[in-house]
Protein backbone atom coordinates (compact mmCIF):
# COMPACT_ATOMS: atom_id res chain seq x y z
CA UNK A 1 0.00 0.00 0.00
CA UNK A 2 2.81 2.38 0.94
CA UNK A 3 4.69 1.69 -2.32
CA UNK A 4 1.62 2.50 -4.38
CA UNK A 5 1.27 5.84 -2.63
CA UNK A 6 4.90 6.72 -3.41
CA UNK A 7 4.40 5.75 -7.04
CA UNK A 8 1.33 7.95 -7.37
CA UNK A 9 3.17 10.84 -5.73
CA UNK A 10 6.10 10.41 -8.12
CA UNK A 11 3.74 10.31 -11.09
CA UNK A 12 2.19 13.57 -9.97
CA UNK A 13 5.46 15.37 -9.35
CA UNK A 14 5.92 15.97 -13.07
CA UNK A 15 2.57 17.73 -13.31
CA UNK A 16 2.99 19.48 -10.01
CA UNK A 17 6.19 21.39 -10.71
CA UNK A 18 4.52 23.89 -13.04
CA UNK A 19 1.11 23.93 -11.42
CA UNK A 20 2.55 24.27 -7.91
CA UNK A 21 4.35 27.44 -9.02
CA UNK A 22 0.88 28.85 -9.59
CA UNK A 23 -0.39 27.35 -6.34
CA UNK A 24 2.23 29.37 -4.43
CA UNK A 25 0.37 32.52 -5.47
CA UNK A 26 -2.22 31.51 -2.90
CA UNK A 27 -0.33 30.55 0.27
CA UNK A 28 -3.33 30.10 2.58
CA UNK A 29 -6.31 27.76 2.36
CA UNK A 30 -6.62 24.06 1.61
CA UNK A 31 -5.17 22.60 -1.59
CA UNK A 32 -8.63 22.45 -3.13
CA UNK A 33 -9.33 26.11 -2.43
CA UNK A 34 -5.92 27.12 -3.77
CA UNK A 35 -6.35 25.03 -6.93
CA UNK A 36 -9.79 26.55 -7.41
CA UNK A 37 -8.34 30.04 -7.00
CA UNK A 38 -5.62 29.27 -9.56
CA UNK A 39 -8.20 28.06 -12.08
CA UNK A 40 -10.31 31.18 -11.51
CA UNK A 41 -7.18 33.32 -11.99
CA UNK A 42 -6.32 31.56 -15.25
CA UNK A 43 -9.91 31.91 -16.45
CA UNK A 44 -9.85 35.65 -15.73
CA UNK A 45 -6.47 36.06 -17.49
CA UNK A 46 -7.75 34.17 -20.54
CA UNK A 47 -10.91 36.26 -20.71
CA UNK A 48 -8.90 39.49 -20.34
CA UNK A 49 -6.42 38.49 -23.06
CA UNK A 50 -9.21 37.64 -25.49
CA UNK A 51 -11.17 40.81 -24.65
CA UNK A 52 -8.12 43.07 -25.07
CA UNK A 53 -7.27 41.41 -28.40
CA UNK A 54 -10.81 41.83 -29.71
CA UNK A 55 -10.94 45.48 -28.61
CA UNK A 56 -7.55 46.27 -30.22
CA UNK A 57 -8.58 44.61 -33.48
CA UNK A 58 -11.95 46.42 -33.55
CA UNK A 59 -10.40 49.82 -32.74
CA UNK A 60 -7.78 49.40 -35.47
CA UNK A 61 -10.48 48.33 -37.95
CA UNK A 62 -12.65 51.37 -37.11
CA UNK A 63 -9.67 53.74 -37.43
CA UNK A 64 -8.80 52.20 -40.80
CA UNK A 65 -12.37 52.69 -42.04
CA UNK A 66 -12.44 56.31 -40.82
CA UNK A 67 -9.07 57.14 -42.35
CA UNK A 68 -9.89 55.22 -45.56
CA UNK A 69 -6.40 53.84 -45.28
CA UNK A 70 -4.08 52.85 -48.08
CA UNK A 71 -3.68 49.22 -49.13
CA UNK A 72 -0.31 48.96 -47.38
CA UNK A 73 -1.78 49.87 -43.98
CA UNK A 74 -4.65 47.42 -44.50
CA UNK A 75 -2.10 44.68 -45.21
CA UNK A 76 -0.27 45.64 -41.99
CA UNK A 77 -3.53 45.40 -40.05
CA UNK A 78 -4.28 41.96 -41.49
CA UNK A 79 -0.79 40.81 -40.48
CA UNK A 80 -1.22 42.25 -36.99
CA UNK A 81 -4.59 40.55 -36.53
CA UNK A 82 -3.05 37.25 -37.63
CA UNK A 83 -0.12 37.60 -35.20
CA UNK A 84 -2.46 38.56 -32.33
CA UNK A 85 -4.67 35.57 -33.07
CA UNK A 86 -1.68 33.20 -32.99
CA UNK A 87 -0.47 34.71 -29.70
CA UNK A 88 -3.92 34.36 -28.13
CA UNK A 89 -4.27 30.75 -29.30
CA UNK A 90 -0.85 29.87 -27.82
CA UNK A 91 -1.75 31.58 -24.52
CA UNK A 92 -5.05 29.72 -24.35
CA UNK A 93 -3.34 26.38 -24.98
CA UNK A 94 -0.72 27.06 -22.28
CA UNK A 95 -3.30 28.20 -19.73
CA UNK A 96 -5.59 25.26 -20.47
CA UNK A 97 -2.65 22.89 -19.90
CA UNK A 98 -1.84 24.57 -16.57
CA UNK A 99 -5.51 24.42 -15.56
CA UNK A 100 -5.59 20.71 -16.40
CA UNK A 101 -2.46 20.18 -14.28
CA UNK A 102 -4.05 22.01 -11.37
CA UNK A 103 -7.13 19.83 -11.74
CA UNK A 104 -4.85 16.77 -11.73
CA UNK A 105 -3.43 17.95 -8.41
CA UNK A 106 -6.96 18.46 -7.12
CA UNK A 107 -7.78 14.89 -8.07
CA UNK A 108 -4.72 13.72 -6.15
CA UNK A 109 -5.83 15.73 -3.15
CA UNK A 110 -9.10 14.35 -1.86
CA UNK A 111 -11.71 16.41 -3.65
CA UNK A 112 -15.40 16.38 -2.82
CA UNK A 113 -17.03 14.84 -5.92
CA UNK A 114 -19.41 17.78 -6.25
CA UNK A 115 -16.56 20.26 -6.89
CA UNK A 116 -14.79 18.62 -9.82
CA UNK A 117 -17.54 18.52 -12.46
CA UNK A 118 -18.27 22.22 -11.97
CA UNK A 119 -14.55 23.03 -12.27
CA UNK A 120 -14.24 20.96 -15.44
CA UNK A 121 -17.31 22.68 -16.90
CA UNK A 122 -15.85 26.10 -16.01
CA UNK A 123 -12.51 25.36 -17.69
CA UNK A 124 -14.25 23.90 -20.74
CA UNK A 125 -16.57 26.93 -20.99
CA UNK A 126 -13.67 29.36 -20.77
CA UNK A 127 -11.61 27.58 -23.43
CA UNK A 128 -14.62 27.13 -25.74
CA UNK A 129 -15.55 30.79 -25.20
CA UNK A 130 -12.04 31.96 -26.07
CA UNK A 131 -11.82 29.80 -29.18
CA UNK A 132 -15.28 30.95 -30.34
CA UNK A 133 -14.24 34.58 -29.85
CA UNK A 134 -11.12 34.05 -31.96
CA UNK A 135 -13.07 32.33 -34.75
CA UNK A 136 -15.63 35.13 -34.62
CA UNK A 137 -12.84 37.68 -35.10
Amino acid sequence: MQHRKYYENAKLTGHMSLASDFMTLFPSGSDQERAGAVIMLLAVIMILVVTVTVVVVLVVAVVMILVKAAVVIIMMVITMVFVLTVVVVVLIIVMTIIAIMVITIMMAVVVPPSVLPSMMILVRRVSIGSITTIIWC
